[in-house]
C-alpha cells in the first residue's frame, strides 16, 4: 500500500492533478505532517504470505521501526514447522546447533579462512548436486535440499580449520563447558521439538 500525503500550505490548495496521483492512493485518514511527504508500506514476507508491512520514508532512506507484523501467525508457523520435522531433520538442527556454538568460542575473522571455505562448499556442493540431480535437472529438486548440499561443505570446512590444533577430540572441545552448553542448547532444541508434536498430535 502507497499513500501520499500533501500538506496544505498559504495560498496552496490541497488540489492534486490526477496525473501527480496516478498510482498511488490518497489518506483521508491520516494527520497531515509538518512536511511534505510521501510515505511507502513496504510488505513484510514470510513463506510467500503477506504478514505485515513496514513503512518507509524515501526522501530520507530511513525504515521506520516498528512495523507491523503478525507475530501470532509467525509463532504458528514455526510450531508447526516444529512439529512436522522428521528425526532426520532434527538431527541436522542438532549439528547446526552444535557448529554455531563452537564457531562462537573459536570464532577465527581471517578472510582467507572464510573464502577458502565458501570456495570449497562451492566445488563440494556443486560435486554433491551433480551426484543426486534427478532427471528433471535442478529445478526439480527442492531449493532447501539445494542450500543445505552447499551449506554442510561450508560448515565442515569452517569448523574443522576453526578447531585446528585446538585439542578437539572429533567435534567435542577439551573445555566440558562448552560441550556443556552445545549438548544443553541441542537437548533444548529436542525438548521443544518433541513437545511440539505430542501437543499437535493431541488435537
Amino acid at each position: 500500500m502507497i499513500t501520499t500525503v500533501i500538506p496544505a500550505k498559504a495560498g496552496i490548495h490541497n488540489t492534486v492533478p490526477k496525473a501527480a496521483t496516478q498510482g498511488f492512493a490518497l489518506s483521508q485518514k491520516r494527520p497531515v505532517p509538518s512536511v511534505s511527504a510521501v510515505e511507502f508500506y513496504l510488505p513484510f514476507v514470510l513463506n510467500g504470505q503477506i504478514i505485515g508491512q513496514i513503512p518507509a520514508s524515501p526522501a530520507r532512506h530511513t525504515f521506520l521501526i516498528p512495523f507491523k507484523v503478525n507475530f501470532k501467525s509467525i509463532m504458528k508457523r514455526l510450531l508447526t514447522y516444529l512439529a512436522n520435522l522428521r528425526t532426520g531433520k532434527i538431527a541436522l538442527w542438532c549439528y547446526l546447533i552444535w557448529y554455531l556454538v563452537m564457531a562462537h568460542f573459536y570464532f577465527d575473522p581471517r578472510p582467507s579462512l572464510w573464502i577458502n571455505s565458501l570456495g570449497l562448499s562451492l566445488v563440494i556442493g556443486t560435486a554433491l548436486i551433480l551426484s543426486v540431480m534427478p532427471a528433471g535437472g535442478i529445478a526439480a529438486m527442492e531449493k532447501w535440499a539445494v542450500a543445505r548440499l552447499f551449506m554442510m561443505p561450508l560448515a565442515v570446512s569452517s569448523f574443522a580449520a576453526l578447531i585446528k590444533d585446538q585439542g578437539f577430540v572429533v567435534i567435542f572441545s577439551p573445555r566440558l563447558t562448552e560441550n556443556g552448553i552445545a549438548a544443553i542448547a541441542c537437548a533444548t532444541f529436542v525438548t521443544v521439538t518433541l513437545t511440539c508434536r505430542a501437543a499437535y498430535k493431541t488435537r
